[in-house]
């Protein structure tokens, strides 16, 4: 299973969600700048148990984060170390959409990557551990949205 995206089947999540992603490869050792683009995107590194980020192109800096994490909309580029990324899941949120999953105001995660267990508590290792133990990809997008719909709360926010 190299990469496979789907639409939420729930129809709460459809307004605030773009797609549901899995990606199971083997990459070979590259940093990846990811362009701006104002998106936030929930990320669970499913191979190892962090991500590694660069703030700039220098490549100076390295940033650590657990293996669970919102990345806050980007107003800057980010670079990503993807040789650790080779099983990974991820939630791509509409622009401007990402807010009602957390209590932090998304102003204050712009530029950011923020370790999901500060925003939910202790539910971004359980997160991790529910999509390890899921057998099939089926299984893997059930647990991605009953945890975003069990953190979804339309009236918080958006800024």
């Amino acid at each position: 299973m190299p990469s496979v995206a789907a639409r939420p089947l729930s129809p709460a999540l459809r307004p605030f969600v773009r797609a549901l992603h899995f990606h199971h490869t083997d990459f070979p050792f590259a940093l990846e700048r990811i362009v701006p683009s104002g998106q936030a995107h929930l990320m669970i590194n499913l191979d190892e148990d962090e991500f590694r980020t660069y703030p700039s192109a220098s490549l100076t800096g390295m940033r650590t984060h657990p293996g669970a994490v919102l990345a806050g909309p980007h107003a800057q580029a980010t670079i990503l170390d993807t040789k650790e990324m080779c099983w990974l899941a991820a939630v791509q949120f509409h622009p401007g959409a990402a807010a009602p999953f957390f209590s932090m105001p998304m102003n204050e995660a712009r530029d950011q990557v923020v370790g999901l267990d500060r925003l939910w508590s202790t539910g971004g290792q359980v997160l991790r551990e529910r999509l390890l133990e899921a057998p099939t990809p089926r299984a893997r997008f059930a647990v991605l949205e009953d945890a975003l719909l069990r953190h979804l709360d339309p009236a918080r926010d958006p800024m």
